[in-house]
């Protein structure tokens, strides 16, 4: 390891090195039975640095200098590099087997359905890491697979396809909730303690807008550059985060994998003058749903990334004969109300609101987003219908709901619904966008210019 060789790598490594996502970690309970895991002893202890190398990391204290002998911990290279060590030592130990790999830094866990062959993929693991001259925690007579472990913090049970995060953890929140709750600010770290709620609560899939303000304290904590008081007009806000992690009992990883009994596709789109949702039964035993309306005088004139998410909300409350409890596979054109749904928050107060709306929506509903991706407006089937309404018509939204005119079909002032037939879109399972398109240009109203 030399000095030059760390500045050459340093600007590409980080696009090189693969780290699992909670998401990705998460969802192996559900996906096998067993798992295997292990981690490094003292990992960065065990690999010595010449002296030249350890001079790049010379620590200075109280007017002296000290060169570590071992790669530092505190840097931010190294774990990089013990992260590239340790994922292709896994993926090297499961290649030509059935089993799964998750590495993050000295961390490894083997997943399988057959314990035979995850075994075997562990004494190949132990094998290689002899040979690199690695020391494991483990023996690899102690390494037996198991439904019930811990890894990187979080308890997995795969009996009951459950995961939640670790007692340590909690205990950790209850004290500081303790901490702050009695008004003890004096020792109370906030970036630890906001790190422990955002990680815990990706685990458990909670949803973060209802604290909007605790994420807007913590961005003025990190450009004011120094410690400031915490204001006391989000103490309580704080406090019931904490306890929502306290009292969770788990999440319950899905084990739907593919289609569904109950999943529905739907296509959004908003544009200043309307807005247009079209829904199909992912199974093609319903025709699709139409829904269409005009904004009212208090959205007019809103950003349209907050339109979007308006537009979502809408099509949820609008769709009359809702299944309860239906999956929900969303395309919507906008990135941004993509990048806020997927992160149930926003930085912008009014996104942040309506992303509460429509989380209130789901949860009365029972209804669940399993999936949200970008299409585009071309390839949009509700890109059309939005704007049928550009002109202006008596049902607005915010006044009145679209009137269905039949048990599958609901929409505003639509043309082809006037003398609705069997050729009309509204009798029609349409399975592709150019079926929607040729349909949708045989109106007889022309299409809107686009934005």
């Amino acid at each position: 390891m030399h000095p030059a060789w760390f500045n050459q790598s340093l600007g590409n490594l980080d696009h090189n090195v693969e780290f699992p996502t909670v998401a990705e970690i998460v969802e192996k309970a559900a996906t096998f039975k067993h798992a295997v895991c292990c981690d490094f002893a003292g990992f960065f202890q065990q690999f010595p640095l010449d002296d030249r190398c350890g001079a790049y990391f010379a620590i200075k204290k109280r007017d002296r200098y000290y060169i570590p002998k071992t790669v530092p911990t505190g840097g931010c290279t190294p774990p990089l590099f013990a992260q590239i060590l340790t994922q292709t030592i896994a993926k090297k130990a499961a290649a030509g087997t059935q089993c799964t790999a998750d590495a993050f830094i000295d961390n490894v866990r083997f997943c399988g359905n057959n314990t035979g062959e995850l075994q075997e993929v562990t004494r190949n693991f132990f094998r290689l890491a002899s040979e690199m001259g690695i020391t494991v925690n483990e023996k690899v007579e102690e390494a037996k697979a198991s439904q019930l472990y811990i890894f990187l913090g979080i308890h997995f049970d795969h009996a009951k396809q459950r995961v939640h995060v670790t007692e340590k953890t909690r205990r950790k929140l209850s004290e500081m909730t303790a901490r702050i709750g009695g008004g003890k600010t004096q020792g109370f770290d906030p970036e630890h303690c906001f790190g422990l709620l955002v990680w815990a609560s990706t685990v458990l899939a909670l949803p973060l807008a209802k604290y909007y303000h605790v994420f807007k304290f913590m961005r003025r904590w990190a450009r004011s550059g120094q410690r400031i008081q915490i204001w006391p007009s989000i103490v309580e806000q704080w406090k019931r985060w904490m306890a929502a992690i306290e009292n969770s009992a788990g999440r319950q990883v899905s084990t739907h994998h593919g289609v569904t009994p109950n999943q529905y596709t739907m296509f959004t789109d908003a544009c200043p003058s309307g807005w247009g949702a079209v829904i199909f039964d992912f199974r093609g035993r319903h025709p699709p749903i139409i829904l269409a309306g005009s904004w009212g005088h208090p959205h007019r004139g809103k950003h349209i990334n907050l339109l979007e998410l308006i537009t979502v909300r809408m099509a949820l409350e609008t769709w009359r004969g809702r299944p309860e409890g239906a999956t929900i596979a969303l395309h919507v054109d906008n990135t941004t109300a993509i990048h806020q749904i997927r992160k149930t928050r926003s930085r912008s107060f009014l996104a942040n609101c309506e992303i509460r709306k429509l989380l209130r929506v789901l949860d009365v509903s029972r209804c669940t987003i399993g999936s949200i991706d970008y299409v585009a407006s071309d390839d949009n089937p509700a890109d059309f219908w939005s704007r049928l309404l550009a002109n202006g018509s008596p049902q607005q939204y915010g006044s009145q709901r679209p009137t269905p005119h039949d048990t599958n079909t609901a929409t505003t002032n639509a043309p082809c619904e006037q003398d609705a037939s069997r050729n009309t879109l509204a009798y029609n399972y349409v399975r592709d966008r150019r079926v929607s398109e040729g349909l949708a240009r045989a109106q007889a109203e022309p299409e809107p210019t686009r934005k």
